[in-house]
Order: C-alpha cells, then structure tokens, then sequence
C-alpha cells in the first residue's frame, strides 16, 4: 500500500514539475494539491488467500467385537457346510457370561451378538431356533430348572423383540441335568452355566406342503 502511494506521488510531482515550475516541485510548495491524491486513490485491501477448508477424513470403521465375529463365523460355516441342524453355544462363543449374576437379565454388552442371530434368522424365515438353557449344580433341582427356563425364555424375547417371527423361536429349560463339564470345579460349573442355540433349516418345498 505504502510503495504504491509513495509511486502515485512521485508520478503526481514529476506532472507538477511539468506543469508548475522546477521551483515548486516540493509537495509543500507545488501549485497542485497534494492532498487531493489521497481522495482519487482508492485504499488497496491487502489480498488475503483464503484458508483451505478442512478436509474430512473418513474414519475406518471400528473393528467387530469378537463375540460378533466369532458368532458370524460360526453361522457363516454351518450355511455354507450347508447342515440342516446346528448348535451355537453363547457363553463359549461371546467368552463370558450373557446374564448378569443370578439374574434373566441380558447384559448389554452381549446384545451385539444377540442382534447378529435376529437378522440371520429374520433374513432367513425358513429356518428356527430353539432356545435351551442350562444351569451348573449349585442351588436346588428347581430352582435351577427355573432359572434355566425362565433365562431361555428372556433370549427368546430379545429375540423376538428385534423383529424376529414368533413362530421360529422356542424354548426349553434343562437345568443342571445336562452337563457339559464336572460341576465339581468353578471351571466346569462355568462351562455348564450356557445358553444354546438350536437351529433347523427346513426346505422351502417342505414348508410350503405343510
């Protein structure tokens, strides 16, 4: 701004030089007003480059849990070994516990793997499951026989609850009568504590004779 003023003035002078004499060609005693540059010259603004906006990244997805992808492995396998009948065990596969203690109710973190068998069966409505559940030995024959029906049945609801038809779902209580492992030791009463999964396929010209 300054070098261009400090030009336009020194152009302005060199006119006055011309047109008013050598004596006066001193911005003080020029014949022109000086002061009548400043009114013709617009102020230049500074061009400023603007900021680049901030591009926007696109974050990866973040990975499956585990759990998910250990129970989409194991239904992704069964389909394509193309088997009429498998088992899910979901304690073993989601590697904990899938009720909070001494309760029915589903922990939250296992809902992720529960809500990957609704779309399977939903995208699938040929085929049902059925919902067993299983106790370790500790308590009594009916309170566990209870606890292992009352466990099935709060699958069956989630289940049903994430859209999946009423008519593929079933359930049944064990409790501690089929055991998987020793109920003598903490590691065995685990293993017996489990919820399975039961699913059939059945043929679409079959369902459709009955």
């Amino acid at each position: 701004m300054s070098k261009y003023l400090s030009f336009l003035l020194m152009l302005f002078l060199a006119v006055c030089v011309s047109s008013c004499g050598t004596k006066y060609a001193r911005p003080d005693r020029c014949c022109c007003d000086v002061s009548e540059v400043t009114k013709v010259v617009e102020p230049i603004k500074e061009e400023t480059i603007p900021e680049p906006e901030p591009v926007a990244l696109e974050s990866e997805p973040e990975p499956e849990p585990e759990p998910v992808r250990e129970i989409k492995q194991a239904i992704q396998e069964a389909v394509k070994e193309e088997k009429k009948e498998f088992t899910l065990d979901l304690e073993k596969l989601m590697k904990q516990s899938l009720f909070e203690f001494n309760s029915t109710k589903i922990a939250e973190d296992n809902y992720a793997g529960l809500d990957v068998v609704a779309d399977f069966l939903k995208e699938n409505p040929n085929i049902s499951v059925k919902v067993e559940g299983h106790t370790d030995s500790v308590g009594s024959k009916s309170y566990n026989q209870d606890l292992s029906e009352r466990r099935a049945n709060s699958v069956a609801d989630y289940l049903i609850g994430k859209g999946v038809d009423i008519n593929q779902v079933s359930t049944e209580g064990f409790g501690f009568s089929k055991p998987v492992a020793s109920n003598k030791t903490a590691a065995g009463r685990a293993k017996n504590r489990r919820t399975e999964l039961k699913f059939k396929i059945q043929d679409l010209e079959q369902e459709e004779q009955d």
